[in-house]
């Protein structure tokens, strides 16, 4: 029997963000990029929106709801957050090499079949989203991806030309037999790339890899405002019927666009950040986070964010952070992936040297959220706040958070906090 070699897939994701801001529009009236735009780019972004790339949104936003339902499921009184664009970029790149029932497996998954988007233009689309995400003046998204290979195995020219092609992935030879200098160097790479927040995305190495894939997305986001830290107190947040815990809560006075959404059971409030993203919470009545996300679907979700309203409340949210990993290689399984983490995986056009599988997924992911922007300039202007007493939206139960990019209508992070004070 031939001895199968693993292929590891390492993901890394870092969210920065304060909640300092509450002026944005939902629809064309979100805060946009500079005006200021490149031929190239206005050629990428009409190429974008004809060739396929809105239908390329909508499926990573479906695998991104899919995802989170069986990650959820494994855990419902767990944090969790985690970046199905950096997974589905990965995924992708392993499609790449796929073959025969293991690339239909995984294309089905993703949702790149050919009743939202042919499969061939699968990765000319990717790469254009990609462009539109990271070529901006004030991007806030920094991603990028990486193969390290074991010296002497010999992956396929195709393969390689176009990961770089598509997803601008570099080659690095590396010893995993020297199994400590192997960790050394790929955990070096992502602490550089995440900038030190994620120091050791591989606890241990296996001397038989011959192919480890590394995705990482650094997103830096700073609003418009911040919250005044004097106005920061301590607070209680309800983790459960049982239980209570200590928060630093922000409180600020605002303009939201936000609704009591009644198909959701929960109020829903978007804050948007610098250039083209913004962060929607979604707070469910007491009791009801179950019923939230048993009806949570894309369509809903697109429809409440384009059908808020704007209005003066008081919102007060816990400064937190988050630093949450992943194995998903059964949560994979159970979207219908088999056979890629089998001796039945075809993965020759990565290699026909010596047989494939993926023996691993990991995902990290590092979520910050204060009340003081990442960038010194972020606290601009002051907003003048009628006199009078507003609505209050308190956050301090369980609640979901999205982060979307609004131009290519991208779902960047998604997450559920149950206890902010706790990491996984």
């Amino acid at each position: 029997m031939e001895k199968l070699f693993p292929l590891a897939l390492l993901l890394a994701t870092v969210l920065l963000s304060a909640i300092d801001s509450v002026n944005g529009l939902p629809g064309s009236a979100r805060p946009t990029l500079d005006p200021i735009r490149t031929s190239l780019l206005d050629e990428i972004h009409h190429n974008f929106t004809v060739k396929h790339g809105y239908h390329l949104s909508q499926s990573n936003t479906d695998f991104a709801r899919r995802l989170f339902s069986k990650i959820n499921s494994q855990g419902t009184s767990k944090n969790h957050f985690f970046s199905p664009l950096s997974i589905s970029e990965a995924l992708a790149i392993v499609s790449l090499g796929t073959r025969s029932n293991t690339k239909e497996q995984l294309c089905k998954a993703l949702g790149y079949t050919n009743t939202s988007i042919p499969q061939p233009l699968v990765h000319e689309a990717f790469k254009l989203l990609l462009e539109l995400l990271t070529n901006e003046r004030d991007s806030l998204v920094s991603m990028g991806c990486s193969m390290y290979v074991q010296d002497g195995f010999r992956l396929e020219k195709k393969f390689v030309h176009d990961a770089k092609s598509y997803y601008q992935a570099d080659t690095f030879n590396v010893d995993f037999r020297a199994t400590e200098n192997a960790k050394q160097q790929i955990n070096a790479y992502v602490r550089n790339k995440t900038h030190g927040k994620i120091e050791e995305i591989f606890k241990t190495i296996n001397p038989d890899s011959v192919l480890v894939i590394v995705n990482y997305i650094f997103f830096k986001g700073s609003w418009l405002k911040p919250f005044d830290p004097r106005n920061t107190r301590t607070d209680d947040f309800y983790v459960d019927a049982s239980t209570t815990v200590k928060v630093q809560m922000m409180s600020r006075i605002g303009s939201y666009y936000a609704k009591q959404e009644r198909d959701l059971f929960s109020f829903v409030v978007l804050l948007p950040y610098k250039g083209n993203a913004s962060m929607v919470l979604l707070l469910p009545d007491e009791g009801k986070m179950n019923a939230l996300e048993e009806n949570f679907s894309v369509s809903k979700f697109l429809s409440v964010v384009q059908s808020l309203t704007t209005g003066y409340i008081e919102l007060q949210i816990p400064k937190f952070s988050l630093k949450v990993s992943y194995k998903l290689k059964d949560t994979l399984m159970k979207l219908g992936i088999t056979d890629l983490f089998d001796s039945q995986a075809d993965l020759s056009g990565i290699s026909t040297s010596q047989p494939l599988k993926v023996t691993q997924i990991v995902h990290e992911a590092v979520l910050e959220v204060d009340e003081i922007g990442t960038v010194a300039a972020a606290a601009t202007g002051a907003e003048m706040i009628p006199t009078a007493i507003f609505p209050r939206h308190k956050f301090n139960r369980p609640f979901i958070l999205i982060i979307v990019e609004h131009k290519t209508k991208s779902v960047l992070f998604t997450g559920k906090v149950m206890n902010p004070t706790e990491s996984v």
